[in-house]
């Protein structure tokens, strides 16, 4: 994503275009793998708090992910269209910051849910 707003930025639309889809496509594997995670769990959420609380944060994660995905979807279309300039990109830089801050969530979340007791 870091790529696609320097590309836009500089006008390159080609590789604005080539790193929303780099990103759509990242973000989708991490989905899946999100929920293949989910399938495969040993415990129900309604075993402990512990359990409850891996859900809920856990599912929590999932949906940013799905809005992020659904943000970049809507961008790349404008995008593939030509809405964007290196002086008229804001959404895309919007769009980056929502998966920067996914990210950084992610390192939080995947700390408390996997790297504690």
């Amino acid at each position: 994503m870091w790529g696609a707003v320097s590309d836009v930025r500089r006008g390159n639309l080609r590789r604005l275009r080539l790193g929303l889809l780099l990103t759509f496509l990242l973000g989708a594997a991490a989905l899946g793998i999100m929920i293949w995670a989910f399938i495969e769990l040993p415990f129900d959420w309604r075993i402990n708090a512990y359990a409850s609380l891996f859900y809920t944060l856990g599912g929590y994660m999932l949906l940013l992910l799905v809005i992020a995905l659904g943000m970049n979807l809507f961008v790349q279309v404008w995008a593939w269209r030509g809405h964007y300039t290196e002086l008229d990109h804001t959404a895309v830089q919007n769009s980056a910051w929502f998966v920067y801050a996914i990210v950084a969530f992610w390192i939080i979340t995947f700390g408390i849910l996997y790297l504690t007791p």
